[in-house]
């Protein structure tokens, strides 16, 4: 594992592969804390100001994502926490993030070192996970630790962002990988499978129409109560199906009783 310190203006040398410096789909993040969250969230923000929201890859948001150099550059000039790139179904290209991926001697698991030592692979902001990228469509899919994955992964191909540290793995460079984005392979899309279900790695989840939006905002049961209780009880169905969908996505489901 390794310690990651975020962009100053001290540290302007992060550099990214090609493939990936190319794109025009970079913004910044920093670290918010969210009530009653243990962890704090990594936000992203456009350059030139304001969280990013609305839908993911539509015109209005391409039209303020950024280069890297900008993204990089505004980073340490304005104090954030580093540099994320959004991902989009145009890229071609896969991020896959194992969190928590170390075991208790420092390795990686076989599978993971299997797949991040063919292609450009770096620590997480934290130090205790993996960020790698590929070539190829595996969908946006999200696996927890639980009693049967001791470690998390997820794979983002079309949606949200990725944060990006260069504190690139040691042999990275020694294997001539700091520029290289390998094309997804059957090591990869087995994994997926093991993970996520037959089928399904080259699919997005999808369930939720608001996983293209901004994320929950964190509000506690009696404040989704107090917004409810202003909203006028003959607006409609249609509009009463609309504020269901917002509260199934605030609250990961569990706010129907108060709906």
């Amino acid at each position: 594992m390794a310690t990651v310190s975020v962009i100053t203006p001290q540290h302007r040398a992060l550099e990214v592969p090609t493939a990936l410096r190319e794109l025009q789909g970079w913004c910044l993040w920093r670290y918010e804390q969210h009530p009653g969250e243990e962890k704090p969230r990594k936000v992203p923000y456009y350059v030139e100001g304001g969280r990013r929201h609305g839908r993911q890859g539509a015109p209005e948001d391409r039209a303020k994502l950024t280069t890297f150099v900008a993204a990089r550059d505004a980073a340490a000039r304005k104090g954030f926490s580093g540099v994320g790139l959004a991902m989009l179904p145009d890229w071609g290209i896969v991020g896959l993030d194992f969190d928590n991926c170390f075991l208790p001697d420092g390795n990686l698991p076989p599978e993971v070192a299997a797949i991040v030592g063919q292609t450009y692979s770096e620590y997480s902001p934290s130090g205790k996970g993996i960020r790698a990228f590929m070539r190829g469509d595996l969908g946006d899919h999200k696996s927890l630790v639980d009693s049967a994955n001791t470690w998390g992964f997820e794979v983002f191909t079309a949606k949200g962002y990725l944060t990006l540290t260069g504190n690139k793995l040691p042999f990275i460079d020694a294997l001539g990988l700091e520029d290289h984005i390998a094309p997804v392979d059957d090591i990869v899309t087995a994994l997926c499978a093991k993970r996520f279900g037959p089928g399904k790695q080259t699919q997005p989840t999808g369930d939720d129409f608001f996983d293209n939006f901004d994320p929950p905002i964190g509000l506690n049961a009696a404040e989704i109560d107090g917004y409810l209780s202003d909203i006028d009880p003959g607006v409609g169905r249609e509009e009463w199906i609309r504020v269901g969908m917002a509260l199934h996505h605030e609250s990961d489901g569990g706010a129907f009783d108060i709906w």
